[in-house]
């Protein structure tokens, strides 16, 4: 499996509080939360890639840029099937530090039934789990709609939620205080 890590948001909360995007900010041991994520998930995926606007932007050679102006995951989901030959692959945002690699098998597992296969605790986890080409048809006809929620998408196709319990594994780093509480964690 292929993992690829979202990281071609705008960062916008934590520029309006810190003035930095946030992954590029500075994780345990690493100096950025990308670095951070590319290390933990090289030794268990086939390969890991990074999905960003910005050529530049990471120091990493697999880097898939999505090419699309607006700034949400169905485009940059829309954009890496459209320039790789991959049938399916693990996605994961930046800012989710926390899940584990169990979890992320867990999810593999699932999702063999689904075109999508997603975390859910009490709330919906739409980017941390496996897509598959099949949803790309949905994509097209949701860009047409200019429909943009990933939920949208997730609700329409072949999909499933994986049920975990623990919510602070699925953190999603948004703010200054979330990333604090995040970083006491490893």
């Amino acid at each position: 499996m292929i993992c690829i890590i979202l990281a071609g948001g705008k960062s916008s909360r934590m520029q309006k509080e810190v003035n930095q995007d946030k992954t590029l900010m500075p994780f345990g041991k690493f100096d950025t939360i990308v670095e951070y994520q590319i290390d933990r998930l090289k030794s268990h995926f086939d390969e890991v890639y990074i999905s960003t606007k910005e050529k530049d932007k990471f120091e990493y050679e697999k880097i898939l840029i999505d090419k699309y102006p607006n700034y949400s995951p169905i485009y940059a989901i829309k954009s890496i099937f459209e320039t790789t030959d991959l049938d399916e692959f693990f996605i994961l945002s930046a800012d989710t530090p926390l899940v584990s690699l169990e979890s992320m098998d867990r999810i593999i597992l699932d999702s063999c039934d689904f075109d999508i296969s997603v975390a859910k605790t009490d709330f919906r986890h739409n980017l941390c789990g496996v897509y598959k080409r099949a949803v790309v048809p949905t994509i097209d006809k949701m860009i047409e709609d200019d429909i943009e929620k990933l939920g949208y998408l997730v609700q329409n196709t072949n999909s499933t939620y994986v049920e975990f319990d623990d919510e602070d594994e699925f953190i999603n780093i948004n703010t200054f205080e979330e990333y604090k509480k995040a970083s006491l964690c490893l």
